[in-house]
């Protein structure tokens, strides 16, 4: 037997999965995923090993590596991908097995919100019992716990549900990066993570894995994935983008969204301050540095807004019925963005509207109505006559006053971004 026969064979025996020549991993389209086939998703926040995961499976190939996995911080993953590994079946079903590669969380370029919208219908399989399983990345050289990575996490559980928790693994990875002296504190973070952070309930159970970066590992963590599992049917299912938190009644990828266009905003106003500085305007290279970070910062801006539009008119049930339209995930059957403003957190009533008089009396830093003159006086004029029957009978409907008061919050953001905050 050859060299490079003895490295590609692979004589371990696993519980679920059966080897049938040497392993590969190829690219392929989603819709070549058959019915018996199992599914894996990968998720979790960019750059924590999905990828050389990947390409530890196709480890042993003779075509070489997939060239997915780059050492860097921003996600090489754009959109979601389906991989098909070929010569391992799943040993019930005999069917194909499928992974599906996701674009990271916490991507500054890609929101929560599209990730998930790429992968709703393989969750809404796994509801249905289907052969579908996902693995959480977490990388263990994070020392802490940073609020990405555990928003990262919280919205995993939001979107997967208790019902699926069987279904789903957490895999540690960078265990290969360790020196020897760090590996015992690792153990700690690892145990820690696991029951500070990964324990989703009393209710099923969530196992915890380690990656170590070889073909061997890669396998068994596959091997795993493909336990059979039993869930509690008095367990609720999830469809959607997850369920909302109890204190806001809102999605967490909605308020990470709203988070990173707040961020945009302040990144906007902090270059429009640098580009006006009397000194800066002397140093071109500068400048051009600075158009360039404004013009990219309008860019994603513009981009999660709509985003955040098309999301919030699918919430409210504005758009028809079984209707093409843009989700984030969606990309096949676009139409332009709406043209509807944005939604407040709050849709506001008569007890909001401020007189000129009362916004007068409030700092800019405390300006809960963002309001041009114009429309200033519009509400206080409707506000004043609240008293005759006749113009209350006349005012505009409360779709017409969410309508104007959205667009005005986007005129203040555009012309006074420091003065746009909640009343505390």
């Amino acid at each position: 037997m050859s060299q490079n026969m003895q490295s590609t064979t692979n004589t371990v025996e696993y519980s679920n999965l059966r080897i049938k020549g040497d392993v590969s991993v190829e690219r392929i389209e989603l819709n070549d995923i058959e019915e018996f086939d199992s599914v894996i998703i990968l998720m979790g926040p960019t750059g924590s090993g999905k990828s050389c995961f990947l390409e530890a499976l196709n480890s042993r190939s003779d075509a070489g590596p997939l060239g997915i996995a780059k050492d860097q911080l921003e996600s090489i993953t754009k959109e979601v991908q389906g991989y098909r590994v070929h010569n391992v079946v799943n040993t019930f079903l005999e069917g194909y097995i499928n992974i599906i590669d996701t674009p990271g969380f916490a991507n500054p370029r890609l929101s929560e919100l599209q990730v998930l919208g790429g992968i709703k219908n393989w969750r809404n399989g796994c509801n249905q019992g289907d052969i579908i399983r996902a693995l959480y990345f977490h990388p263990i050289t994070e020392i802490r716990m940073p609020s990405s990575k555990r928003d990262c996490m919280e919205t995993l559980k939001s979107f997967w549900s208790l019902y699926n928790t069987p279904t789903v693994t957490l895999v540690t990875t960078m265990w290969d990066r360790l020196i020897p002296e760090k590996r015992a504190s690792a153990e700690e973070r690892f145990e820690s993570l696991v029951a500070d952070h990964w324990g989703w309930s009393k209710h099923g159970s969530q196992e915890s894995l380690k990656f170590e970066n070889t073909f061997e590992s890669a396998m068994s963590i596959l091997d795993y994935a493909h336990v059979r599992v039993r869930r509690r049917e008095d367990l609720p299912k999830v469809e959607g983008y997850g369920l909302a938190k109890p204190n806001t009644g809102m999605l967490l990828i909605e308020e990470l969204l709203r988070d990173r266009i707040d961020r945009l905003h302040q990144e906007r106003q902090r270059i429009d301050d640098n580009l006006r500085y009397p000194s800066n305007q002397e140093n071109a290279e500068l400048i051009e540095i600075l158009n360039k970070n404004r013009e990219d910062a309008l860019a994603l801006l513009e981009k999660f807004t709509s985003e955040l539009e098309t999301y919030t008119l699918e919430k409210q049930g504005k758009l028809a019925s079984g209707s093409s339209y843009r989700t984030p995930g969606n990309t096949q059957n676009p139409l332009p963005s709406p043209s509807l403003p944005l939604i407040i957190d709050q849709p506001p009533d008569n007890s909001r509207y401020l007189s000129p008089s009362a916004l007068a009396s409030r700092p800019p830093s405390q300006l809960a109505l963002p309001l041009s003159l114009e429309h200033m006086r519009t509400f206080s004029t409707s506000l004043e006559l609240q008293g005759d029957e006749h113009q209350r009978n006349n005012m505009p409907s409360q779709a017409q006053k969410q309508s104007l008061f959205s667009q005005s919050k986007h005129w203040l953001k555009a012309h006074l971004p420091r003065g746009f905050t909640k009343l505390s």
